[in-house]
């Protein structure tokens, strides 16, 4: 009697063909962390992926490695204890490796005889970076902001801030902050409910200092918008800009859709 030849499971013949493709999507980012102020190794820097789902440390000599990172564009934030955090986008290729180099800034040193002004600055700051280095949103920190020199305040929003409209007061020209997309509402408030000839929008809301400055709330007492100029750029260290889409947990609510604008003040070093 014949024998017949032994038959191969298909799904041994097809498991290196269903591997192959899925590693040829997958790369590697290796980099370094260094000092901003003397390009020295930074050991034990934490290192995230996109929103923290993976990460890692930088070994003694402020190297790092991510390995089986799906190919595309990446986040990379990295963070330190006496140090601002920083992020860096990354390209990845599949099948290949990306380097980066991440620079680390060290948190502003006190100053005796201003050390809780100092305390207080330095946090506001570590806030700030914290969320800039993830790259939602839009950020000016002290050091842009100090290129603007005395410009007035509407317009370095207009310059530097996009997705606002700034609409001016009817009665003297200075401009409020609204949305420049659509906010689902079906009735706009005026940005004074007290003046007949204020204009109706979608009014931003506004933080000062991580405390609601001003935000239509449905329901509550009504309350006028600010008018941006009230605002002095040399008094203000850094700022945030969100829109409705990419506003942080921390600033969300009703009027978060007609976008979020975050001002920290204080002395600029």
């Amino acid at each position: 009697m014949r024998r017949l030849p032994a038959l191969v499971p298909l799904a041994l013949l097809a498991a290196p063909l269903a591997y192959a493709p899925l590693a040829a999507q997958e790369g590697v980012v290796v980099g370094r962390v260094r000092s901003a102020a003397d390009s020295a190794p930074v050991p034990g820097a934490e290192v995230l992926l996109g929103n923290g789902a993976r990460t890692t440390r930088a070994d003694s000599a402020g190297a790092f490695r991510l390995g089986g990172v799906s190919a595309g564009r990446h986040r990379v934030v990295v963070r330190r204890v006496g140090f601002l955090p920083a992020g860096a986008d990354v390209e990845v290729r599949g099948g290949d490796s990306t380097d980066v180099v991440v620079l680390l800034r060290q948190v502003p040193q006190r100053l005796p005889g201003v050390a809780v002004v100092d305390r207080v600055i330095a946090r506001r700051l570590e806030r700030f970076e914290e969320r800039r280095a993830f790259g939602i949103g839009h950020f000016l920190g002290p050091e842009e902001l100090a290129r603007e020199g005395d410009l007035p305040f509407s317009a370095v929003v207009r310059k530097r801030l996009p997705g606002f409209n700034l609409v001016p007061n009817p009665r003297n020209g200075r401009p409020y902050l609204a949305s420049s997309r659509g906010a689902g509402m079906s009735q706009l408030p005026p940005a004074d409910p007290f003046d007949p000839r204020s204009p109706r929008g979608c009014w931003s809301q506004v933080f000062l200092d991580g405390t609601r400055f001003y935000g239509h709330q449905p329901g509550a007492p009504p309350m006028p918008a600010p008018e941006l100029d009230a605002f002095q750029t040399r008094e203000v260290l850094a700022v945030e800009a969100y829109t409705a889409a990419n506003v942080p947990a921390e600033y969300a609510g009703p009027m978060a859709r007609c976008g979020t604008i975050v001002l920290w003040t204080g002395p600029r070093r």
